[in-house]
This record gives C-alpha cells, sequence and structure tokens, in this order.
C-alpha cells in the first residue's frame, strides 16, 4: 500500500469514526424485512371465497333489478359490473363496459378459481366459470 493509499483508507476510517460518535440521528432507512410468508389458499378457502362473491352479487343483482344500472354502473369497480352484468345477461350493460359475455367469463374465471383451475377452463370454453354464473342466476330467480 503506498502513501495515498494509506492516506485514503486513514479519511475514511476518520469519517466513519465521527458518524459513529455524532449526536445526529442516522437518517438511514431500515433494512428491508424479509417477505412475509402468504400460504396458498385451501380449497376450502377457494368456496368459502366463491360463496362470498355469490352472495355479494346476489346483493347487487337484486339492487340492478330494483333500481337500475344508473347508480351503479360507473359506481362499483368495472370488473364487479361486468360481474352482475353477466349474471343478469344484460348485453346492453356489458356493452357499455366495453366487454362481451365471453370476456366477462375469461375476467372472472380467473377471479373465481385458481390459476390452473381458471386456465383449464378457458382452454374448453369456460365451461366451469359459465356454470357458477348460471348457478348463481338460478338461486336469483328461485328468490323472485
Amino acid at each position: 500500500m503506498n502513501a495515498d493509499d494509506a492516506a485514503r483508507r486513514l479519511a475514511a476510517e476518520l469519517r466513519e469514526g465521527a458518524r459513529q460518535s455524532s449526536t445526529e440521528p442516522d437518517l438511514r432507512p431500515p433494512p428491508l424485512a424479509a417477505p412475509a410468508e402468504f400460504p396458498m389458499p385451501t380449497a376450502a378457502d377457494r368456496v368459502a371465497a366463491r360463496d362470498a362473491r355469490r352472495t355479494e352479487f346476489l346483493s347487487r343483482a337484486r339492487s340492478v333489478r330494483a333500481d337500475g344500472w344508473d347508480d351503479y354502473l360507473f359506481t362499483w369497480s368495472t370488473g364487479e359490473a361486468v360481474g352482475v352484468a353477466l349474471l343478469l345477461e344484460d348485453d346492453a350493460a356489458l356493452s357499455e363496459l366495453d366487454e362481451t359475455r365471453d370476456s366477462a367469463l375469461s375476467r372472472w374465471a380467473y377471479e373465481l378459481f385458481s390459476m390452473v383451475e381458471a386456465r383449464t377452463d378457458a382452454e374448453h370454453n369456460y365451461p366451469v366459470t359459465r356454470a357458477w354464473f348460471q348457478q348463481t342466476r338460478a338461486v336469483l330467480i328461485e328468490g323472485l
């Protein structure tokens, strides 16, 4: 090590020592924490989530039937409005949202089912997602 290198090293050590003995607060951000673990939902969790979504959709569909779309179409999220329109088989509302029944099925397959299940459903033109909406529609009709 030459004299210049030694001088730089000594200056760096002195600066570091001055920082450590300083009364100024350390403003450096804390180190990032390790990412939290997110366990995969169980089959029962997914069924419970779909049941909750069904209950929500039924309530929203009843509101639309009672009051019309004016208060809801652009108040709810696009996904929620698309799902309710699909449930009600309301092609005019779907069109207003720039969706079709097929695009709505595609959107909701991935919301209702796991990625693997949704992909398989997509490969077969969404029979599982279509059945879920038909079953939900039957519950809506029975409740009228």
